[in-house]
């Protein structure tokens, strides 16, 4: 009798969630001066812009925010607006050189 060897299973990682796309996206567009720092931006119009959902980008935003590249703004009965914070003579949130 012949015996069958199994191949070797290969790791799949899952795919990236939407809200980790969305983070991605506007961390580059951060990075690369697409989006500037100090300038207001709305996050309805981040997410038609990069065909990304509304609710993806707002929880991309929120992650965002803690981690210190962008600050919420406070509006009133308006949506919610988002102010670049990155500088890169500063260097990265939290990296202290």
């Amino acid at each position: 009798m012949r015996k069958t060897l199994l191949p070797a299973f290969i790791p799949i990682s899952a795919p990236a969630s939407l809200k980790d796309m969305a983070f991605q996206i506007i961390k580059n567009a951060i990075m690369n001066n697409q989006l500037e720092p100090g300038k207001v931006y709305n996050g309805s119009e981040l997410a038609q812009q990069r065909a990304v959902s509304n609710t993806s980008v707002r929880e991309a935003l929120l992650d965002l925010a803690t981690r210190g590249f962008i600050m919420r703004l406070p509006v009133s009965f308006l949506p919610v607006e988002w102010e670049t914070r990155f500088d890169f003579a500063k260097g990265f949130p939290g990296d202290h050189r």
